[in-house]
């Protein structure tokens, strides 16, 4: 999420985000398209009420150079109004680690702020151009560790193979002071986004026989997406209970255009693919795969985007209420809240799959949601919470189909959790202790081949994926300039047969130190 509204952007670059929160659990009944799991708030930078003007440049030791400026201020007075301003931008170009890799960026993002009593209104332009790599595709051992035997910088990339990611949004936020406990929030987006290029991608691997082979496809994605978010916020006493009221709804309107095409000599119409090696795959040994003379098919020979692919247009609206209450004070704090998720799917499959995948088809979906938990603070400084809520979600993208290219229904979950939290000697040592269980079904399992119906990569909805366990976060600061920071994880991911998942990690341990001289 942008601002708490839903991004829906694959690609992008940070010089505008300001801040991440995690908020961890079930926060689906107020963000609509949330994971049972939580979700990441991303926070931008706004217009500052005082002058700055900040310039930094950074290089790495393979060659790779960034540029960043972020200047703010006051603009002025325009008659009872307050004029702000804030404009953000970075450059990146150079040397990559592989070779044959680029990641080449440009990002601007101009804000202007009004003030004006009890009103703020900002408007502010995102635009970005990253031309980089579609995705990794040098490979590990049976070992773990990175295979280098053909050289520390070979990520088994040919030349030509970078894409381009263009994004350009219109966001406008208005919040309005209603009085002294309440404020309304309205915010209103457009998104544009282009992905395009040509890449190879990894399709077998043979240690034993020391062959790699490797498939050429032509990626386009397009987005053009409208999203109109409303909350209304306020604190109240009923009696001698505090009480704190959120209400609001979320509505997006999203049209997605995918047409990815494989290099294997296949005829769309009038349209003929290029063909890269045998049925578009090649094989290359491993420790001398010589990738600089492949040549892979250009964007062009492909033909036009609309001459294949599919269209999906997801409407969505989310409507919520939440209600806190206080019930005894310091110590016991009661949280309820309900929402009506709907979704529309508009789906028209890929004009080669049309017929076998039922052709053009209009899925609807509702859920009615919920999430109750309570707090309680055995002190000041320890609490103990639970929570149970259920979520839903449609699927990551456009391209979450099956074999026939049949788009997969939208994800339901509801989860539980207990935990501890505690925030001991002035906040410098902070404890987060959860046990959890979380119920998915429909979740998209990429089954790492190719469809020969489609020609992309399909995926199959798990009936129902459990996960559960536990984890624990631990953030000490000894003193003002030293962080440390651990955690640790425990668990299971099974599917409806009590089989654990594959790609999915049964405990982890991580370990972060910080210190900042001054």
């Amino acid at each position: 999420y942008l601002d708490d509204e839903i991004e829906n952007v694959p690609y992008s670059d940070n010089v505008d985000i300001d801040a991440y929160e995690v908020i961890r659990g079930p926060a689906g009944v107020l963000y609509p398209n949330a994971s049972v799991g939580g979700i990441a708030l991303k926070s931008t930078k706004k217009p500052l009420p005082y002058k700055m003007d900040d310039l930094n440049f950074s290089i790495n030791n393979w060659g790779q150079y960034r540029a960043e400026v972020d200047s703010t201020g006051p603009v002025g007075m325009l008659g009872d109004a307050k004029l702000s301003y804030r404009f953000v931008g970075a450059f990146q170009d150079g040397s990559a680690y592989f070779k044959n890799v680029d990641d080449r960026r440009f990002s601007v993002h101009p804000v202007l702020q009004v003030d004006m009593k009890n009103t703020q209104v900002r408007v502010a332009i995102d635009y970005t151009d990253l031309h980089q790599i579609a995705g990794g595709q040098n490979f590990v051992l049976p070992d773990g560790t990175l295979y280098t035997g053909a050289g520390r910088d070979e990520g088994y990339y040919a030349k030509g193979i970078m894409e381009e990611h263009k994004q350009l949004r219109e966001r406008m936020v208005i919040i309005q002071h209603m009085g002294p406990n309440w404020e309304s929030k309205t915010s209103l987006s457009h998104l544009f986004y282009e992905r395009h290029g040509t890449n190879l991608l990894p399709n077998d691997l043979n240690l034993a026989k020391g062959v790699f082979d490797l498939f050429a496809r032509r990626n386009y994605q397009r987005y053009d997406n409208w999203v109109v978010n409303q909350d209304i916020l306020g604190t109240y006493k009923i009696g001698s209970f505090d009480n704190q009221s959120a209400a609001g709804f979320a509505l997006t309107d999203e049209y997605v255009r995918a047409a990815f095409l494989n290099a294997n000599g296949a005829v769309t119409g009038t349209i003929t693919a290029p063909l890269f090696g045998t049925n578009g795959i090649m094989s290359f040994p491993i420790a001398n795969p010589n990738m600089d003379s492949v040549v892979v098919p250009s964007y062009d020979s492909y033909g036009p985007p609309s001459a294949e692919g599919s269209w999906t247009n997801n409407r969505r609206s989310t409507f919520y209420y939440q209600h806190q209450l206080t019930l005894i004070p310091n110590h016991l704090i009661l949280v309820g809240g309900v929402s009506k998720a709907s979704l529309e799917i508009n789906d028209v499959p890929n004009i080669l799959t049309r017929a076998t995948a039922g052709g053009t088809r209009i899925a609807t979906f509702d859920q009615n949601l919920h999430r109750v938990g309570a707090v309680v603070n055995v002190t000041k400084d320890v609490a103990l919470y639970a929570l149970d809520s259920t979520t839903f979600a449609p699927q990551g993208n456009s391209n979450t189909r099956d074999y026939y290219g049949v788009l997969l229904p939208a994800q339901v979950g509801k989860g539980k959790e207990i935990g501890l939290k505690t925030a001991l000697f002035d906040g410098k040592l902070s404890v987060t202790i959860a046990s959890y269980k979380m119920d998915l079904t429909n979740v998209a399992v990429l089954q790492g081949a190719i469809s020969p119906i489609t020609g992309i990569q399909y995926f199959i909805a798990s009936g129902l994926q459990t996960q559960k366990g536990w984890d624990a976060t631990v953030s000490w600061a000894p003193i003002p300039e030293w962080q440390i920071l651990a955690t640790a994880y425990n668990g299971t991911v099974k599917d409806q047969t009590g089989a654990d998942l594959n790609n999915t990690y049964g405990n982890m341990v991580t370990f972060f130190t910080r210190y900042d001289f001054n």
